[in-house]
């Protein structure tokens, strides 16, 4: 008997119902998603309905507008003026075209008629004249085209002359300010040692500090250093109430440098009868000196300060080993000191000279003293009355500032390091000059020139500042000259390149002289640009060494700008069409040549 194939018929109940269930839940997510669809439906028609009726008011409004504006008369005389205006430009640019085409009329009839007469004329003309013509003009172009090229070549023969003649100047006046090297050009604090001192500010009374007294505060800070005699020190305000104050050379000083730095500065006279406490006064009178009546809690008037003082001197008054410090007073000083130098004449009282509450000297009054000149004794050394004098000079501080870290720093180090970064400079030097003399032969002459001349003149200029400044050499400096001479043989060496490559292309060694250097120039100079920008950035922006290495970085990057506009294009100018042609071999260019000669063939 044949097997049959079971039918749907012959399922059970429990799958029939299985089907059966699974089959209405096919048809429920159908009805729901049918549902889903027409509401969507509905909510795009009623958005789309929206959409059509907001259109149809913007459309209305519009229309509307045009309307009023139909109507209004200013609007309706502006718009005939904007259709004169257009029609006027119109007439005028028909007729600028109609003259234009006149002229070229003219101009055409001109030259149709020119060479009908030349023509007539070459028919009256034998062939062997027309042909002797032919060759006159064509002479004649190339003797014009000769010495064009010959008026060009001297025109640019004397300006290179004048530019290297120039450089020379320019490199005997930076030797001259160079030499001695070691006593012109300034030396920093990490190089020959120093005192670096950290300042804080404070108010008397405990309020906050103002920008403004920040300010003051460094100005008199920094007449008081440089008062002193340090050379290329410098006051840096750090955060809202410090000051880092770092002073070159001062290490054997260093302590008249702190009291300097750390006095309030502020200069009173007061009539010894005034000061209150009586034990004081006796101990003043008995010529004790020396004592702080602020930290005493003495009480006393002042009846002048030392805003009143116009000119500080400082000298020995004869048959006396001590030293003195003079002051001149202004006007209304003079008045004061003298109303009550007459006052205490008749009695020989005394004035007490106060320096931040310090009794400097307490002189008793002799006569009365009219003329505005003071002189404060107090056996003082000579550097301990140039201090007291630095001090009355830059005025007294509006803060109270005190020493929160003070250190010395020793020039050993900072020699060594010294000494070291001058030997890699000339280490690099001379084997860059060495490997251009391998590779370039003859042509790395001219860029061991260029270095010689870059290194003069940056020096020269560095010693300039130096003298006036501007200037102190630090270590991170010393890297930046030492990154500068690679940048100079960068530059020398993209000099070399793009006149070997034009040399290459076929061009002679002239033309390579000229457009290849140029080329070559002009890139060195975008790659320089871009690292001028990034120098100036750090010298602006940066604080502390760093900004000393941006600062030289800026110069060398000058100074090679120089050195390859005055030296390294027009020697090259020079250099080129003569001496470099007639010794190709010796200048490293041979294969050069004849790789171009080929090339021009080729292209021929």
């Amino acid at each position: 008997m044949a097997n049959k194939k079971p039918s749907n018929s012959g399922l059970s109940d429990a799958e029939a119902r299985k089907l059966e269930a699974k089959k209405e839940r096919e048809r429920a997510k159908a009805a729901k998603q049918k549902a889903k669809d027409k509401a969507r439906r509905e909510r795009d028609a009623e958005r789309y309905r929206k959409a059509a009726a907001e259109a149809r008011q913007k459309a209305a409004e519009e229309r509307a507008r045009q309307q009023e504006l139909e109507n209004d008369p200013a609007y309706q005389e502006k718009k005939r003026r904007e259709a004169e205006k257009l029609k006027e430009r119109g007439r005028k640019e028909m007729e600028k075209q109609r003259k234009r085409s006149e002229r070229r009329a003219k101009a055409a009839a001109k030259s149709k008629a020119k060479i009908e007469a030349q023509n007539k004329q070459k028919q009256g003309l034998s062939s062997v004249e027309r042909q002797r013509r032919r060759q006159n003009f064509q002479e004649k172009e190339r003797r014009q085209a000769q010495a064009k090229q010959l008026g060009k070549g001297t025109h640019r023969t004397r300006n290179s002359v004048i530019c290297l003649v120039a450089m020379l100047i320019i490199a005997i006046a930076a030797a001259v300010m160079l030499y001695p090297p070691q006593d012109k050009i300034t030396m920093g604090l990490d190089i020959q040692g120093g005192v670096s001192v950290n300042l804080k500010a404070k108010t008397t009374d405990g309020s906050a500090i103002t920008s403004e007294q920040m300010g003051q505060t460094q100005l008199v800070i920094s007449n008081r250093v440089n008062a002193s005699g340090a050379a290329a020190a410098t006051v840096q305000q750090q955060g809202s109430d410090s000051f880092l104050v770092q002073v070159p050379g001062a290490s054997e000083n260093a302590q008249a440098i702190l009291d300097t730095l750390s006095s309030q500065g502020v200069l009173e006279f007061v009539n010894v009868n005034d000061i209150e406490d009586e034990t004081v006064r006796s101990y003043i009178q008995n010529g004790l000196t020396g004592m702080n009546l602020n930290d005493a809690g003495v009480k006393y008037t002042a009846f002048m300060t030392g805003d009143n003082v116009n000119v500080v001197t400082v000298d020995r008054p004869q048959g006396s080993g001590e030293y003195a410090v003079n002051l001149q007073l202004d006007g209304t000083g003079t008045s004061e000191f003298s109303n009550v130098t007459r006052d205490l004449v008749s009695t020989h009282g005394q004035i007490a000279i106060l320096l931040d509450g310090v009794v400097e000297s307490a002189p008793a009054v002799q006569s009365a003293i009219t003329t505005g000149q003071v002189q404060i004794t107090g056996n003082y050394t000579l550097d301990e009355a140039n201090a007291l004098k630095t001090i009355i000079e830059s005025g007294s501080l509006p803060v109270e500032v005190t020493i929160e870290q003070a250190s010395t720093v020793g020039p050993t180090l900072g020699q060594r390091a010294l000494w070291s970064g001058i030997v890699a400079a000339l280490i690099g030097m001379a084997l860059v000059v060495v490997w251009m003399l391998l590779f370039y032969r003859g042509l790395g002459l001219l860029p061991a020139v260029s270095i010689f001349l870059m290194s003069v003149i940056y020096l020269g200029l560095l010693a300039l500042l130096s003298q006036v400044g501007w200037f102190s050499l630090t270590l991170p400096g010393i890297a930046g000259i030492i990154v500068n001479i690679g940048m100079s043989a960068d530059s020398s060496i993209l000099i070399m390149e793009c006149f070997h490559e034009q040399i290459r292309e076929g061009k002679s060694i002239g033309t390579a002289s000229r457009s290849g250097v140029h080329e070559g120039i002009f890139t060195s100079l975008d790659a320089d640009v871009v690292t001028l920008v990034s120098a100036l950035i750090l010298y602006f922006f940066a604080i502390g060494d760093v900004r000393g290495f941006g600062l030289t970085l800026a110069l060398g990057i000058i100074c090679d700008l120089v050195v390859m506009a005055l030296f390294s294009g027009p020697i090259m100018r020079i250099l080129g069409p003569r001496t470099i042609a007639r010794h190709p071999g010796f200048w490293g260019i041979a294969d050069d040549v004849n790789e171009g000669e080929y090339v021009s063939k080729e292209v021929m």
